[in-house]
């Protein structure tokens, strides 16, 4: 283990809105933190990993001579280590730590793995991969151009959707002027018998839309589309830095241009 990370307290938990392990240790007053794994790969059984609210599913403490201890953060937090439930638990650079309810799964070697690269970059002097403060010496910079086709297919998609909902609510809505129309017309008194058949024709007509209405307002997907529209839009309109890759939120693409730089990892977008 890297002599290094000795005294250090460690937050272990899900990334919130990426859904990937995030690891945090704290340096010099600032919270400095990585991913690991892939954006969406770790289930909402998993509580988030907040660094600058203290907030994990578990803790990591490792203390001067390297011995390290795995402690849940809250008390019905589900972890376990070496396929055994635990609340605090003295491991090793061997064990298996399993975290919520689907056990998803890190080695205590991965962790440190990872701490390290950490490690290398804001204790030896270098930039940091994240950080919840401050800047680094040597700014990268990014172009997020790609990022404009990436939202124009968003929102037209998501205009698309929004357009079915509205032409499916104008449709209810019409089937009652047929009932309503029929049911006027037919308490006129002294109307032809051909006014009288005009009405049950407005009535079955009525009927026929409420049924169809009906029918595809069960069959409609328009929630379900949406929300893989928006999961999908969520992994792909993110900071272009690799070691970053945070969601850059529900933000346009032309305002999102404006900005100077991603605000999680302080990268720069190229003008």
């Amino acid at each position: 283990m890297d002599n290094r990370l000795f005294g250090k307290t460690i937050l272990i938990g899900r990334e919130p809105v990426n859904g990937r392990l995030l690891v945090s240790m704290k340096h010099n007053g600032k919270n400095y933190f990585a991913p690991i794994g892939q954006p969406g790969s770790v289930s909402g059984g998993v509580s988030r990993c907040i660094p600058g609210e203290d907030k994990a599913h578990c803790r990591l403490q490792i203390d001067m001579k390297g011995d390290m201890t795995l402690e849940n953060a809250k008390a019905e937090n589900v972890t376990f280590v070496d396929g055994t439930q635990i609340m605090k638990k003295h491991i090793d650079e061997g064990s298996i730590i399993e975290m919520g309810q689907y056990k998803y799964q890190v080695s205590v070697a991965e962790v440190l793995k990872t701490l390290t690269l950490i490690a290398n970059q804001v204790i030896g002097g270098g930039s940091a991969v994240k950080s919840g403060g401050g800047a680094s010496e040597n700014v990268p910079t990014f172009s997020i151009d790609h990022l404009k086709a990436v939202y124009d297919e968003f929102h037209d998609k998501q205009m698309e959707i929004k357009y079915r909902q509205r032409n499916l609510n104008l449709l209810r809505g019409v089937a009652p002027i047929f009932t309503i129309s029929s049911g006027a017309v037919s308490r006129i008194s002294g109307v032809s018998p051909m006014v009288t058949d005009a009405t049950t024709v407005l009535f079955f007509v009525g009927l026929a839309v409420t049924i169809y209405a009906f029918y595809m307002a069960y069959s409609d997907k328009s929630i379900d589309e949406l929300d893989k529209l928006t999961e999908e839009f969520q992994h792909k309109y993110v900071c272009p830095n690799p070691q970053c890759r945070h969601f850059l939120g529900m933000k346009p693409y032309s305002l999102l241009k404006q900005d100077n730089g991603c605000v999680y990892c302080k990268c720069r977008f190229e003008k």
